[in-house]
């Protein structure tokens, strides 16, 4: 048989849906391997890793977009061909905190934010 010619005969079985069986799915697909991830139950709900991954989900979203929509509105000034432009940009920089325009960005509080979308209880 020629090497490599059985990994596509292989059949991977991960059992459970929640962060563990996930994350094994992931890196066995990063490796080239299909895997089928079962579940009990019928639905991914707000239990176990479920409450975890859909509480990360409602806190990461809404600031990935805006990391998303920040990096996009950025392109044209950071992205200068060298020349006179890209010379006063630096320039400005050079005199200003880099981070002082983006204290959302890199004062954020993850587990602050996480214990705030957490369910009252």
């Amino acid at each position: 048989m020629p090497a490599g010619s059985r990994r596509h005969r292989d059949r991977i079985a991960v059992v459970g849906r929640g962060i563990r069986g996930l994350a094994a799915a992931a890196f066995l697909r990063r490796a080239g391997l299909a895997a089928t991830v079962y579940e009990q139950a019928s639905a991914l709900g707000e239990v176990g890793a479920g409450l975890v991954v859909a509480r990360y989900e409602r806190v990461r979203s809404p600031r990935a977009g805006r990391v998303q929509e920040a990096s996009r509105g950025r392109i044209a000034h950071h992205h200068l061909p060298d020349g006179p432009e890209q010379v006063a940009r630096d320039a400005a920089f050079a005199g200003e905190d880099p981070l002082s325009h983006n204290d959302w960005l890199y004062g954020y509080d993850a587990e602050q934010a996480a214990a705030a979308a957490a369910p009252a209880g």
